[in-house]
């Protein structure tokens, strides 16, 4: 399963830093912790994502 989502390349490289930006401005010094959270959170999803992929795959 591929999903396809239309981004400019400048949007790209700045995405991270756009983040973080914004996560500062809500949450001024824990902004960092905020932003590795969510990171994590992120690839724990990507993570089950391919895991269920996977199974999905091996079932067939």
């Amino acid at each position: 399963m591929r999903l396809e989502v239309a981004v400019s390349d400048q949007d790209a490289l700045d995405a991270d830093h756009r983040l973080y930006a914004l996560l500062g401005r809500e949450h001024g010094n824990d902004a960092h912790r905020r932003y590795n959270s969510l990171l994590r959170e992120l690839v724990s999803f990507e993570r089950a994502l391919v895991s269920r992929h996977e199974r999905l795959q091996q079932a067939r």
